[in-house]
């Protein structure tokens, strides 16, 4: 199970967030945060016998990061650390509905290295099969990653499978694929 929170004092655009993943990832459950700290984060995934969690924060006053991390046998971050410059809800884009059955992860013929490597790692995370766009996927959505100009790539909800995006899309800024201060002590 995946347990979605967010920081302490969320925007309302991270709270509508967390409730449209909630709404995407299978076997997902969201809450509010309040005033718990980490550990009681950690605490109540535990309760609910979630083995993942993921944190959405604001960051520097903008759209935000995602944060994941699996708790079960222990709690480690799970990289990347996803920086996003914007977001589009399911609300922006009309479509509100509960998607998380038959998922999977889609990406271009020729992608870049760093958007195979954000598959594998969304795949090692939500435990989904990734998939190369072609016509007939047994699955009902996916989250499709593709290049963009703009900015590093987009991360898409899509229905049927790389097809229309039902959201939400998510733009990334960057993606941290390591711990800066544990990189600098080695």
């Amino acid at each position: 199970m995946i347990l979605i929170t967010t920081s302490r004092r969320p925007t309302q655009l991270i709270r509508t967030l967390c409730n449209d993943l909630s709404r995407v990832f299978p076997n997902s459950l969201r809450i509010n945060r309040g005033k718990l700290n980490f550990e009681g984060i950690i605490d109540k995934a535990l309760v609910i016998k979630a083995d993942r969690l993921i944190i959405i924060e604001k960051w520097k006053g903008g759209f935000g990061k995602i944060k994941l991390y699996t708790i079960l046998p222990e709690v480690n971050q799970f990289y990347p650390i996803i920086y996003l410059s914007s977001v589009k809800t399911q609300t922006d884009l009309g479509y509100r509905k509960t998607i998380h059955k038959k998922l999977a992860i889609t990406v271009q013929q020729d992608t870049s290295k760093n958007i195979n490597r954000l598959a594998h790692a969304f795949s090692k995370f939500f435990k989904l099969p990734i998939e190369k766009m072609q016509k007939g996927l047994p699955f009902k959505a996916s989250i499709h990653i593709s290049n963009l100009k703009k900015c590093s790539m987009k991360i898409a909800i899509t229905m049927p499978p790389f097809i229309k995006e039902v959201g939400p899309i998510l733009l990334v800024k960057k993606l941290l694929w390591a711990n800066m201060k544990n990189l600098m002590q080695t």
